[in-house]
């Protein structure tokens, strides 16, 4: 009985939270938000965005291209190929935190998932390199902050926001596991034929 208790106490103080935190929210506005993850099966960093949201369209879909080409450019840990297949269009899970803020305040809203163990964009080299660690987290996490400044000044205010580099387009990123798998043999061939 006492592991239900504590667990609807939980619960309870977790709905506070967000109740508190939305209306925080509401009272700022949103122009970005940013939901931090860890994902266990993809050996990369990515953004996984609004896709299948009915905001979705030219002004999210620019400024989140924008977005990751920036981060890309910013840091090698991040990249825009690989990551959770995009939602078809008007099926996007609301119960995700990033979806549900980014549909609520009309925003550029994602989550960041950093890989739990290497990033294969950059793997370790033996063997002096660790893995994915807490350092290139922080580093990864610093690099955001690039990101931001890049689509700042078009976050609110365009309605397509123009951006001029080609790595700023908005690419569809791929969760097929063979893809994946071709992408690091080809890698790797490539770094141990150097």
């Amino acid at each position: 009985m006492s592991g239900s208790s504590s667990s609807s106490r939980r619960r309870s103080q977790s709905y506070r939270q967000v109740y508190h935190a939305l209306k925080a929210m509401d009272a700022s506005g949103v122009d970005l938000f940013v939901d931090v993850h860890g994902d266990e099966d993809l050996p990369f960093a990515f953004i996984a965005g609004a896709e299948g949201l009915d905001i979705w369209g030219p002004r999210i879909r620019a400024l989140q291209g924008a977005f990751v080409g920036a981060f890309s450019r910013a840091n090698p840990d991040m990249q825009a190929k690989f990551g959770y297949a995009p939602d078809l269009p008007k099926a996007g899970n609301l119960a995700i935190c990033s979806n549900q803020v980014a549909q609520r305040f009309d925003c550029l809203g994602v989550t960041l998932e950093m890989p739990f163990k290497d990033c294969a964009a950059v793997p370790r080299q033996e063997p002096h390199a660790a893995g994915f660690d807490g350092r290139r987290a922080s580093m990864l996490g610093a690099s955001l902050c690039d990101a931001v400044a890049h689509v700042a000044s078009q976050l609110r205010g365009a309605p397509e926001p123009s951006f001029p580099l080609p790595d700023d387009q908005y690419v569809a990123p791929v969760e097929d596991a063979s893809a994946i798998a071709a992408w690091v043999a080809e890698k790797n061939a490539r770094g141990s034929s150097v």
